[in-house]
């Protein structure tokens, strides 16, 4: 059996998950409506409950809905840092993407530290580094509103500062070069340093110094999509 990285089994709706080292963990399996906690299921690092954020149940898939506002899901700050890690999310759009913009699901709510932003663009997959300046780079598959994603950020895929990016399970863009100047702290989830993300999250899992294969990208997928009638 997975190791279970959220509340009781129930097949094809909590995360469950083979794949070891997962440090940090968001589901809203996890959490009771109208708390102001949303707890870490593997740590400490347990996320605050914003007025922009309300929770919702799909016919069973349980998710947070945030209404675009900055500072949805406030946490203790992770700093990836530029060797190896992995970040995956479940998401699903609620209005319309922009073609091309640094990711609004998790970030910095601080414009001061902030070298990192991972979230969805109509252009794809979304990831934002700066180091001496922004780079953004985009997945190779087009992404819409009213559909759940698996998006997975793999840092360390050819060494420190090199990234893949993964949606559904498959690789989407060649590796590209990651590098931040401070590490890429990250405090907040729905929300970067001047907007939010419209739309629902139901899962973040953050791997801290493990860089995940591609077989276990494709593994976890298939291990989680049943919830999202995938």
């Amino acid at each position: 059996m997975g190791q279970n990285y959220g509340p009781t089994p129930r097949t094809g709706e909590s995360f469950i998950g083979s794949t070891p080292g997962c440090t940090f963990a968001i589901d809203a399996f996890n959490y009771t409506s109208g708390s102001s906690t949303i707890n870490d299921a593997v740590g400490t690092n347990n996320g605050s409950v914003s007025s922009s954020v309300s929770y919702g149940d799909d016919g069973g898939n349980k998710y947070f809905s945030n209404d675009g506002s900055q500072k949805a899901i406030p946490i203790s700050t992770i700093t990836p840092g530029n060797s190896t890690w992995t970040l995956a999310i479940w998401a699903q759009a609620k209005s319309s993407l922009p073609g091309s913009s640094h990711g609004q699901i998790m970030s910095n709510s601080s414009g001061g530290p902030v070298a990192s932003s991972y979230g969805m663009c109509s252009n794809g997959i979304a990831q934002s580094n700066y180091y001496t300046s922004w780079n953004t780079h985009y997945g190779d598959t087009n992404l819409v509103v009213d559909t759940w994603y698996h998006l997975l950020w793999a840092n360390g895929t050819g060494g420190s500062n090199t990234m893949i990016m993964y949606l559904n399970g498959a690789a989407d863009i060649d590796e590209f070069n990651s590098a931040t100047s401070n590490g890429g702290p990250i405090n907040v989830i729905g929300s970067r340093w001047n907007s939010g993300f419209t739309g629902y999250i139901a899962s973040v899992q953050y791997f801290a110094s493990t860089c995940l294969t591609a077989a276990q990208i494709s593994n976890m997928y298939n291990e989680q999509k049943g919830r999202f009638g995938l």
